[in-house]
């Protein structure tokens, strides 16, 4: 946070940002460079002379993928576990869809009944391959 800090308001900053903390330069710069261990006290006051959240100097950013493997779920199983269904990904608030992920037996078929009132499915079939590259 505040490398993005000082990389957009300019090399001046870090004088300017002591000032109105009251942290010192040398706490700063190692803070910045990923070598310092600030108190709870110093976060305090570098939210307050930055004029941000404290919780934007505490929060680890969310990441921008998630990666999901179905071998560490557990599938919901139906027709004696013939079809294996994965849920990758619920809905919520953020999100309003779900992802399922379904391994269907060889030859069984795929039933899909109607959709819940107020929801739309939408089945996109592939057939996954075996290729043996040497």
């Amino acid at each position: 946070m505040l490398r993005e800090f000082f990389r957009h308001r300019g090399k001046g900053r870090m004088d300017e940002l002591a000032k109105l903390s009251g942290v010192s330069k040398s706490m700063l710069a190692q803070v910045e460079r990923g070598e310092g261990n600030p108190t709870l006290s110093t976060l305090w006051k570098l939210s307050n002379g930055m004029k941000v959240p404290f919780n934007a100097l505490t929060v680890s950013p969310k990441a921008p993928y998630e990666v999901v493997r179905t071998a560490e779920m557990q599938p919901i199983l139906e027709d004696g576990g013939k079809v294996k269904n994965y849920c990758l990904f619920p809905d919520d608030e953020n999100r309003k869809f779900s992802v399922y992920y379904m391994e269907l037996a060889p030859g069984q078929p795929l039933a899909v009944g109607a959709a819940s009132a107020g929801y739309h499915r939408v089945c996109h079939p592939f057939r996954r391959c075996n290729r043996n590259h040497g």
